[in-house]
């Protein structure tokens, strides 16, 4: 397998050992998945094993000794004949090396120095390295990990490492499950193993395929699947070869078909599974044609879609802010927005923890595959409260760091088009400058309760349809309902699913005019009038456009929106 064929990150490792620049990498991210790697009795023939695996036979495939280690193994070797070199040199056995992590790296140390006067070369690969020294202050780490951070920290800056080909290699998931002070050491090199693209999935996936035919399994792809490779490798965009493997593998084993729900349901399944939790898939629904007025935000985002379609990403914000008060269908307009462009979409959940370094490496894992997903939408609802800011204290740094993160990423215009974010919320006000600017959210779209009785009888119409309420046409909103009266979506919401129950307790073949005017005059508003005054002057003021404002607050001098806004905060902080 020559050089070229090798992964890009593995192409620069082999660069950067071969000019004699570092000793020491830490590979992260992609690190669970399977690599290319040409069969060594059969030549020509590739298979896909573990990144360790792959280094072994690739990059340190000169090497007089390759050693592994982890702490639930020990030391392990590529072969029989150099763990017998090793055990010899060293004097001790298997069972010494099992102990504690400190002893077994002061063990590799010295072999190193003894095989280094041998002019033996060695590449030692730690695998699962957070395990050994962990992100934790220095002042609460462990004596153990204290010697083997200090251990690991005078291999990378050894300067006859480098001379005597002498190669350590760490893998751990994300970087923020690494002790800080090795991962800031410059003389270690940080080394992302990428997810695979679309061409090197579609690459995976027939070598499933041949392997189905070498092997003759009982069920071969062309009897489970309805797709192509082609097909399943551009829908599964964020998926790495380890879990195609497992998608059609089950496929193969439990009777199940290939087809387009399938590969839906599974992905969905399995992004969620491997971020415990922390990211929810939305496979949008509906488009912006199930989206009930609101025409000239509709014509806005269709244009943003349409250029999303042609591939002009450079045209493309790279998020939007939506606000607006409670109620006014924000999320829903989001994600129909989705549903238009025809990109997958997903939800921000709790990814807080409480110790140290694992809420960092968390969303590190969030946005690496983000990365591996695009074209995407991410939705961060309640923005004002999940973001946080710059300036928050009591947790040890840890909001200040995530916020960081993140404004880091959503301000990288390499993801212009390709990921699109949106912070939705009811105060904008509360959200940080730095997520609001240009270059971030850099278009403020603001959502406001149906003003005109038109308005509000569509608004009446469509929740009569979506909730499939049984309303005879004849009967207006006018006939039932104050028009004058202020209504959020939820409102009609609440109001429409109480016909229904009356309908139902009543057993009625539909709802009456009656039932309809028993129930709107009996319903009172949860929402106080004047925490709504000032979250529609807030959107206001966010609004970056002068077509998407009500009439009253378009024709309205800014200074006074600003003087009503700062008298209405005032009095609701008291």
């Amino acid at each position: 397998m020559n050089s070229t064929s090798w992964p890009v990150w593995a192409q620069d490792m082999a660069r950067k050992i071969q000019s004699k620049t570092t000793s020491q990498f830490i590979l992260y991210n992609n690190v669970r998945d399977l690599m290319a790697l040409e069969n060594p009795k059969f030549p020509g023939q590739m298979d896909y094993v573990a990144v360790g695996d792959f280094l072994a036979g690739s990059v340190f495939k000169e090497r007089n000794t390759v050693l592994f280690y982890d702490i639930s193994k020990g030391v392990y070797f590529l072969d029989s004949s150099m763990q017998a070199e090793f055990f010899k040199t060293m004097q001790i056995t298997q069972q010494d090396l099992m102990k504690l992590p400190s002893y077994a790296l002061k063990a590799i140390e010295i072999y190193i120095r003894l095989s280094v006067e041998k002019k033996r070369s060695v590449a030692v690969i730690i695998d699962h390295a957070e395990t050994v020294i962990p992100a934790t202050l220095t002042s609460a780490m462990s004596l153990e990990d204290r010697k083997c951070l200090v251990m690991l920290r005078k291999w990378a800056n050894d300067p006859s490492y480098i001379k005597n080909n002498i190669s350590i290699v760490l893998i751990t998931d994300t970087l923020n499950d690494l002790n800080n002070r090795l991962v800031r050491n410059t003389s270690t090199d940080k080394v992302e193993v990428a997810y695979p693209d679309e061409s090197e999935r579609i690459h995976y996936i027939r070598y499933f395929i041949d392997e189905e035919i070498r092997e003759k399994a009982p069920r071969l792809f062309a009897d489970y699947a309805s797709v192509t490779p082609e097909q399943i490798a551009h829908t599964m965009a964020g998926l790495n070869r380890r879990q195609l493997k497992i998608l059609l593998a089950y496929a193969r084993e439990n009777n199940k078909r290939i087809d387009f729900a399938y590969l839906v349901a599974m992905k969905k399944e399995i992004i969620e599974e491997e971020c415990f939790g922390m990211l929810e898939i939305i496979e949008p629904r509906h488009d912006l044609n199930a989206v009930v007025g609101y025409d000239a935000i509709k014509s806005k985002l269709r244009n943003l879609a349409a250029a999303i379609k042609m591939g002009k990403f450079d045209a493309v914000p790279m998020g939007y802010l939506v606000s607006g008060p409670v109620g006014t269908g924000k999320t829903f307009i989001v994600l129909s927005f989705v549903g238009e462009i025809g990109i997958p979409c997903v939800k921000f959940l709790n990814f807080r923890e409480q110790w140290q370094g694992v809420t960092e490496a968390n969303l590190e894992k969030i946005l690496n595959l983000l990365r591996a997903m695009w074209p995407i939408g991410v939705i961060i609802d309640e923005a004002d409260a999940f973001l946080g800011d710059r300036d928050q204290q009591g947790d040890s740094g840890t909001s200040n760091r995530i916020f960081a993160q993140l404004a880091s990423f959503m301000g990288d215009t390499s993801y212009r088009g390709k990921v699109i974010w949106f912070l939705i919320t009811c105060r904008p006000d509360l959200l940080p400058i730095d997520m609001k600017r240009q270059g971030r959210a850099e278009e403020h779209i603001s959502v406001f309760y149906p003003e005109t009785s038109e308005e509000k009888e569509l608004l009446f119409r469509s929740m009569t349809r979506r909730l499939n309420a049984k309303i005879d046409e004849s009967i207006h909103l006018k006939d039932v309902f104050d028009i004058h009266q202020t209504v959020s979506g939820a409102d009609m919401e609440a109001l429409v699913t109480r016909a229904k129950l009356q309908q139902a307790i009543v057993g009625a073949d539909t709802v009456t005019v009656e039932m309809l005017r028993s129930i709107f005059q009996d319903f009172i508003p949860t929402n106080d009038p004047e925490s709504v005054e000032l979250q529609n002057l807030a959107a206001v003021i966010e609004c970056t456009s002068k077509s998407l404002l009500p009439q009253k607050y378009a024709t309205m001098d800014r200074s006074e929106i600003r003087r009503k806004f700062d008298e209405l905060l005032k009095r609701y902080n008291q």
